[in-house]
């Protein structure tokens, strides 16, 4: 078991996170409705409705744009945008809109001409800018996303969206220290954001930093529903040798947000094991493949515990399955392992549960 353990060392879960974005405004397009009316198909009626009665108002176009937009109807939030440029080719708001569709359906070129044009007709639309930069961040084009983001901050110093990706290109480019300075600048400007208590967060507790938890903390106290923020939470317990705490957190995830997170369950199994709790360790990792099939992590983990309890056929099966999903490179591992137990086994056939 002892040997088993220095291999397992090398396996220890650090969960890949969501990077996040800012959450979109909703409704801020129209007035007079409350939230939960704002893009229902029912306000979309209202204003086909109003549209008839008044064909050449370019607004209740964009308006009923805004709505198809937020209810995931690109093509008709497209023809209204159309309709309404048609009436008043100085929209400006149409042409943010038309580029939103496209970075959402990830047509980055028109996205920008749209956006470009946007800008030109109104300089102090916020949202393009931050589009903008959103786009140049993923293409990985970071000194035109600096740009377009600062231009953002020159018209609005408080724009807290813009500090945050700001941090995140600093991140993507290793420097942490300017990360957290642009995250905790946007937490300056709004405190409950959310995803910029988990970039800090996530980049102190890489670096063993305890102040970590005072930042997951936050992010929970912001939104206590969010799965990954409790992960990081045991992440976190974890790493510090606190496995009491992990596992109040990873089985608060199970419990009472989602019992089809796959990490907690493997991370549970994970401690398990190390406890030489082979058969409650296995229950765990079928419980993660039971949530994401495609897991290789957990099958080899599975197939170990199987070795470990002397059924070599069912350890052949799950360190072959191991292999057939091991295809991204944080995987890498799984497969020079799942080759090595293989070897060492031989080829036997496994039988089918």
């Amino acid at each position: 078991m002892m040997i088993i353990r220095c291999i397992m060392v090398t396996l220890i879960l650090v969960g890949t996170l969501w990077q996040g974005g800012c959450k979109r405004n909703r409704g801020k397009d129209v007035q007079h409705v409350s939230p939960a009316d704002t893009f229902s198909p029912s306000w979309i009626r209202l204003l086909s409705k109003k549209i008839k009665e008044d064909p050449d108002n370019p607004r209740l176009y964009l308006q009923r744009a805004q709505a198809y937009y937020e209810l995931g109807r690109y093509a008709d939030a497209e023809r209204d945008i159309q309709k309404a440029l048609t009436l008043d080719s100085g929209l400006a708001a149409a042409y943010l809109l038309w580029g939103k569709i496209y970075f959402q359906t990830q047509d980055f070129t028109r996205s920008l001409l749209y956006l470009n044009r946007a800008i030109e007709l109104d300089p102090e639309l916020m949202d393009a800018y931050l589009i903008k930069g959103r786009i140049h961040y993923i293409l990985m084009q970071y000194d035109e996303a600096r740009e377009a983001l600062k231009q953002a901050l020159l018209r609005n110093p408080s724009f807290a969206p813009a500090y945050f990706f700001l941090g995140m290109i600093e991140k993507e480019e290793g420097d942490t220290l300017k990360a957290i300075q642009y995250f905790q600048r946007a937490i300056e400007k709004f405190p409950k954001y959310y995803e910029a208590y988990m970039q800090i967060g996530l980049l102190l507790m890489a670096r063993g930093d305890p102040a970590a938890e005072h930042y997951i903390k936050a992010a929970i106290s912001i939104d206590s529903t969010s799965a990954e923020a409790w992960y990081a939470l045991g992440m976190f317990y974890q790493s510090s040798g606190k496995w009491d705490k992990a596992l109040k957190a990873y089985r608060y995830i199970i419990t009472n947000i989602t019992p089809q997170y796959e990490k907690a369950y493997y991370n549970i199994g994970y401690y398990y094991f190390m406890q030489d709790s082979v058969e409650k360790a296995l229950r765990q990792f079928k419980m993660a493949i039971k949530v994401n099939p495609a897991y290789a992590r957990a099958y080899y983990m599975a197939g170990l515990c199987y070795e470990v309890l002397k059924d070599t056929e069912n350890a052949v099966y799950y360190y072959r399955q191991a292999l057939g999903l091991a295809v991204t490179p944080t995987d890498s591992d799984v497969v020079v392992l799942a080759e090595k137990a293989l070897s060492k086994l031989g080829t036997r056939r496994h039988k089918e549960i």
